[in-house]
Parts: C-alpha cells; sequence; structure tokens
C-alpha cells in the first residue's frame, strides 16, 4: 500500500486540554468567540480571544474544584451560548465527566 505525503506538519495532542493551551499558546490573539449582544436596538459584538478563553477556563475549572465537584459528573443544560461552552470545556479540561443535555427536554 503507497504511503499518503504529509503536506505539512501537524501537532499531535493527547486530550482536549492540551489542545485548548496549545491553542492559547499559538493563536492567543485571535479571536475563538465572538459574542453578539442586542440591549434594545442597539448592537454590539465582545471578541474572546484564544487568551482569554483559556484563562475563564481555568478560573471556572479551579472555582468548581475548590467547591468540590471533582468526583461526580456534571450535567450542563441551557442555550447555545459563551457560558455553556466555557462550562463544558472547563469540565473536560479539568474535572472529567461533562453530561451535555438538550435544553428542550421536558421537565
Amino acid at each position: 500500500m503507497k504511503k499518503l505525503k504529509q503536506i505539512y506538519d501537524k501537532p499531535l495532542h493527547k486530550d482536549i486540554r492540551e489542545l485548548v493551551r496549545y491553542s492559547a499558546e499559538h493563536y492567543s490573539l485571535h479571536n475563538a468567540f465572538v459574542i453578539k449582544h442586542k440591549i434594545n436596538k442597539e448592537i454590539s459584538y465582545e471578541y474572546i480571544n484564544y487568551t482569554r478563553f483559556y484563562k475563564e477556563i481555568n478560573a471556572l475549572g479551579t472555582a468548581l474544584l475548590e467547591r468540590g465537584y471533582s468526583t461526580d459528573p456534571i450535567s450542563i443544560i441551557g442555550s447555545n451560548s459563551y457560558k455553556w461552552i466555557l462550562s463544558y470545556f472547563a469540565t473536560v479540561c479539568g474535572l472529567g465527566i461533562c453530561v451535555p443535555l438538550d435544553k428542550d427536554l421536558p421537565i
């Protein structure tokens, strides 16, 4: 079987935590998220770069650990938002198991 030629070098990441750290180090000032805020009729945008995202992941993960959420699985339910993705990454990058739930599930 013919071996494919590698077109470019790509780093290998052992887990998602390493991938997030790599992104923060190599793309620190690039935008990871753009959040649209709409207050009355005025629209503004908030830009979140990879460094800020990485710091907020670590801060939330540390806060959850300090509150004793280190052994139990954490479920996350809510609308699609920056807070949701931040909660998800803080859980999977440090605490372990995250169970995302559909916001439209009946009570």
